[in-house]
């Protein structure tokens, strides 16, 4: 159970620093690094490892519950959220591209104006 609750919350963080790297602020779940760490910490303070290390192996069990179902949930929301991530990308490649292409459009503009031999004038 030990290793399911550390390998959960690993993907916790790992879910979240994917998430974000596409654009997206993933702070869901029920077991972030706090409750984690709060759930964890508080009852070993208060308790110990309980009678027979019941106690610290039931809080473990619910870390790895909680760590499980906060990646789902992770999982999830990135699921459904990086449609609208995509959608605001290709939006801003096509006013990049727009921009691109009224700025080509200016720099020839200025160049067929300074240029005094283009498009067949002459200066005499």
């Amino acid at each position: 159970m030990c290793m399911i609750a550390i390998l959960g919350s690993l993907l916790v963080s790992y879910a979240r620093a994917r998430a974000e790297g596409l654009g997206l602020d993933c702070k869901v779940g029920i077991a972030q690094r706090a409750e984690r760490v709060l759930g964890l910490g508080v009852a070993s303070l208060l308790a110990g490892s309980g009678p027979h290390a019941l106690l610290l192996e039931a809080m473990v069990t619910l870390l790895a519950l909680a760590s499980i179902i906060t990646v789902v949930q992770r999982f999830v929301y990135v699921y459904r959220h990086a449609g609208q991530v995509d959608e605001a990308l290709r939006a801003e490649e096509k006013m990049h591209a727009a921009a691109v292409e009224h700025a080509e459009e200016v720099r020839l503009l200025k160049h067929a104006a300074l240029d005094p031999f283009a498009k067949g004038r002459s200066s005499g």
